[in-house]
């Protein structure tokens, strides 16, 4: 570097004298990203790597309900190429990598547009840069926030309607959902069930209207083992009539919507199934 320190001692301007901008920190609404970038002079870059100063490091740790954890721990390469007077480093760090599926904290909040809302965890992110020598004016502290989803669609739910194999004139609807998911999903969601009569010859579902909903599907769960299930033996009233068949939705609202869509496709979070009228016991 020479001719750097000849170009220093022929130019007016001190080509060692500190040159940065104040750092930019921005979150990605959608997907929690974090970007951290910060410009510098590359003269005054050169002058302090020349005097022996070490890289800096960028260190992102993230603080919630379930601990510390460090996102991002990387010394940052500067650019050293004095084509041009001035650059910035950038990076990139995933604000809600490592969190724990399924656990609510105490401050969580439910948002979003209604019908798909969720809990999110508040999450407090930490940015440093650590930078000493010629390089310490480039150093800083910041600290952002990011919402982090609580619940984890994921999971398993899944639901069966069946004739009884025993008793052709009773059914059995069994619903279940992981307990971790129900408990993390709390307050945050309703499962709905629609019946429908439908001709057999007819494909289309838009014209049907239910002959019977009901509502909050969740609150009749009850444990069993690692799941929450519920369990209906039906009479044949309930799902037998001369020529229709009977059909059923599962409709998830909030926190069972995506649910729903992972576990059974993207239908607009339902689920649709249906016993057909010839199963009908006499």
């Amino acid at each position: 570097m020479i001719l750097f320190w000849l170009l220093a001692a022929l130019s007016d301007v001190d080509l060692c004298k500190p040159v940065v901008e104040p750092p930019l920190i921005e979150v990605d609404p959608r997907s929690m990203e974090i970007k951290i970038s910060r410009s510098y002079g590359i003269p005054w870059v050169v002058c302090a790597q020349e005097k022996g100063a070490p890289a800096p490091v960028l260190r992102v740790t993230a603080k919630d309900g379930s601990g510390n954890h460090v996102l991002f721990d990387k010394a940052i390469e500067l650019r050293d190429s004095l084509r041009h007077d001035t650059d910035s480093f950038s990076a990139r760090a995933e604000g809600c990598a490592d969190v724990a599926p399924n656990h609510r904290d105490a401050t969580a909040v439910l948002q979003g547009p209604v019908g798909n809302r969720h809990w999110y965890n508040r999450r407090t992110v930490d940015v440093e840069l650590v930078a000493e020598g010629g390089l310490a004016p480039l150093a800083f502290k910041a600290q952002t926030e990011v919402f982090c989803r609580a619940c984890s669609d994921g999971d398993r739910i899944s639901m069966s309607y069946y004739i009884n194999d025993f008793d052709k004139n009773t059914a059995r609807m069994i619903l279940s959902v992981d307990k971790a998911r129900y408990e993390c999903a709390k307050g945050g969601g309703r499962m709905t069930l629609r019946r429908f009569w439908k001709d057999p010859a007819v494909d289309e579902w838009a014209p049907l209207q239910p002959y019977e909903v009901v509502d909050n599907m969740q609150d009749r769960l009850k444990p069993e083992k690692g799941e929450m299930t519920l369990e209906v033996i039906e009479a044949s009233h309930h799902f037998c009539k001369a020529g229709k068949q009977n059909l059923f939705e599962l409709v998830g609202i909030d926190e069972y919507a995506g649910i729903i869509r992972h576990n059974y496709g993207p239908s607009d979070a339902l689920h649709r199934g249906g016993i057909e009228f010839l199963k009908c016991g006499k």
